[in-house]
């Protein structure tokens, strides 16, 4: 692939928005309704514990934001830096584009025919990704300095993936 941005439609903000602060991405592994929240109320209320779906000791990507150069409270989108490209990133990447486990010892083709139906139904696609936790670094952040806190509209926040699928036996095709 070539880069993962996390679209931050942001609404509103306080503190300090100039002050750096480190992110940590997590993949959700597992479904927050039953788990965190209580499936009658479908609500997710800013103390709830999400280390219960989430694997701290597996970041999939880290950002700053403000990064104090090109990002702050009305960029529209952030770099996504991977970990691990041999790990738990290489496994979510893969899996959101559709690529088979065995993808360079088998005969695939490079083309998702066989997986792509979870990008037309909704439903599909959260029982494939139960979403993303991005969690600040409070060690990032001079003992001085205070963080800031972003509002975001989630209708038009999300995930964009720049990739090339390429033919894994002829890279030029």
């Amino acid at each position: 692939f070539d880069s993962l941005h996390l679209v931050l439609d942001i609404e509103d903000y306080g503190g300090d928005t100039l002050t750096p602060v480190r992110y940590h991405v997590y993949e959700v592994e597992r479904s927050l309704f039953g788990s965190v929240i209580d499936e009658k109320d479908t609500t997710a209320y800013t103390n709830c514990d999400l280390t219960t779906v989430y694997n701290p000791e597996k970041p999939l990507f880290t950002f700053t934001f403000p990064d104090g150069k090109k990002t702050g409270p009305n960029r529209s989108s952030v770099t996504l830096e991977p970990v691990d490209m041999k790990g738990a990133t290489w496994d979510f990447v893969r899996r959101l584009m559709c690529i088979p486990d065995n993808y360079a010892s088998s005969d695939w083709d490079g083309y998702a025919r066989d997986k792509d139906s979870i990008y037309v139904d909704e439903k599909k696609f959260a029982k494939h990704f139960s979403g993303l936790c991005i969690v600040p670094d409070p060690t990032s952040v001079e003992e001085n300095k205070r963080g800031s806190l972003y509002g975001f509209k989630l209708t038009s926040s999300g995930l964009l993936l720049e990739a090339r699928t390429r033919n894994p036996k002829d890279p030029t095709l």
